[in-house]
């Protein structure tokens, strides 16, 4: 793999159909494709959910089935008791609460009563078959502790500022990938460029030691001239095997991210070396993700604080219910009889509960209060870091670019001055120590040269990544 992998590095214009062609935008696609980070990223932003999901259902419609079965022989001691009775009851409750806080609950329970009568009961008209319906339609508005539903609207509004949270920390933790990926493409670039400039490097001073040797053959070199040269190459050698492997290592990193294995091949497609400064208008930070998160946090922590203080308070609840009874003979008849209201029952009333002097009331609304204050000064603090970490990102890219170009035009001075001192020296007018100091200042300013260009990049990605420029939302 070593040689085919140098060989494609040596031969820079010819690109195999079969190898792997890297752009930064397809490392962003196959991250968003492909990458287990993003599998983790969207399950993580699935938890938010729970919140809301919690407080909506109170709002949930119930539900409730019953039904039983008896046989009774059981003696009383008035020994008034029949000598067997069978009763099958029936019921269906349904409940609802509304945002209003109002509780309201409808009911139907039938009462299927058969009896062997006693002999008290056996010369009465009372009959043996029975059956009891009973409707019930019950209110109970909360007056005070989540009075109208103060409560249960505040958990409400909690749980949606959990769930868009945690929608805008998905967009985050996607656009931190890409970052992430971009970055590992430009410094496996780097490896890749670096390790092609000590190849070549390599073959300069096989060149030169070449040259060197001819000269001490006729006789025309300083004492240890040769192996100088000869000590020189062999630390390029080193180069190429260390640089060779750190690349490798680049490649491994990089395609773990895509969950890829890593091709025979890869050729790093960059349109543009050294792009130019992107504009950069004013952006208000309070419109940043990253912040956005901090503000729906300490809206989040208020409704929290609100709930608190309102299930702090005494129980006070209005409770009104309407019954209508039938009995007779007959199923039919007593459903009848029911549904007709003829014999209703009305009820309303208070019901009142106090916990005094609660230390545990009073703990849950100060912790709440803490939390509030806690977020609003996350917030804020977050704000002024955005804003430091957008001046100090956009002077990092400006820096960042200055360099690369400088760190350009330094690589063109130092190939001058070496064709100059190659050129004295090959006619009698330069020690070899010049010579390779000049070998090896080029070399050094190459490598000075890649990085910086890299740098410059990571730099544009992060300030990109920061003004939302990565990812955008749908």
């Amino acid at each position: 793999m070593f040689s085919k992998l140098w060989f494609a590095l040596i031969l820079l214009s010819v690109t195999s159909e079969a190898a792997d062609k890297l752009t930064p935008q397809v490392v962003a696609s196959r991250l968003l494709q492909g990458s287990r980070q993003v599998q983790i990223i969207d399950q993580e932003s699935k938890l938010n959910e729970l919140s809301l999901r919690q407080a909506l259902g109170v709002l949930d419609l119930n539900i409730e089935l019953n039904g039983n079965y008896q046989i009774t022989q059981a003696e009383n001691s008035r020994g008034l008791a029949n000598e067997q009775d069978t009763t099958k009851v029936y019921s269906i409750d349904v409940t609802k609460t509304f945002r209003s806080g109002t509780e309201s609950t409808l009911g139907f329970e039938r009462t299927n009563l058969r009896s062997i009568l006693s002999s008290f009961f056996q010369s009465s008209s009372v009959p043996d078959d029975q059956t009891i319906d009973i409707f019930t339609f019950e209110l109970e508005q909360p007056l005070w502790n989540n009075s109208f539903g103060a409560s249960d609207r505040a958990a409400i509004r909690a749980g949606k500022y959990e769930y868009q949270k945690g929608k805008i920390e998905k967009l985050e933790g996607l656009e931190t990938l890409v970052m992430d990926g971009l970055e590992k493409f430009w410094t496996a670039y780097v490896a890749q460029q670096t390790l092609k400039e000590s190849i070549e490097a390599r073959e300069r001073y096989r060149r030169l030691e070449r040259t060197v040797r001819q000269k001490s053959q006729r006789g025309v070199t300083t004492p240890g001239e040769l192996e100088r040269v000869q000590a020189e190459l062999e630390t390029q050698e080193q180069n190429v095997k260390l640089r060779s492997a750190t690349f490798l290592d680049e490649l491994d990193i990089l395609y773990q991210m895509f969950q890829l294995p890593v091709p025979e091949e890869v050729v790093f497609a960059v349109d543009e070396l050294l792009p130019a400064l992107p504009p950069r208008p004013e952006i208000d930070p309070s419109s940043l993700r990253t912040v956005k998160v901090t503000e729906l946090e300490k809206n989040q922590m208020q409704e929290q604080y609100t709930k608190a203080q309102s299930d702090s308070l005494a129980e006070v609840n209005l409770v009104a219910s309407a019954v209508s009874t039938g009995l007779e003979e007959e199923a039919s008849a007593a459903f009848s009889e029911m549904t007709s209201f003829t014999r209703p029952t009305y009820y309303v009333g208070l019901r009142v509960s106090v916990a005094l002097d609660s230390d545990l009331a009073e703990g849950t609304v100060a912790n709440a209060g803490y939390q509030r204050k806690l977020a609003e000064l996350r917030n804020l603090e977050n704000v002024d870091q955005v804003r430091n970490s957008l001046r100090s990102l956009e002077r990092e890219v400006r820096a960042r670019y200055f360099v690369a170009e400088s760190a350009i035009k330094r690589v063109q001075l130092r190939e001058r001055a070496l064709r100059r001192i190659d050129e004295a020296y090959r006619q009698g007018r330069f020690d070899i120590s010049e010579v390779t100091d000049a070998y090896n200042n080029l070399f050094e300013s190459q490598t000075d040269r890649l990085r910086a260009i890299g740098n410059y990049h990571i730099a544009r990605n992060r300030l990109a990544a920061l003004r939302d420029e990565l990812i955008k939302e749908n």
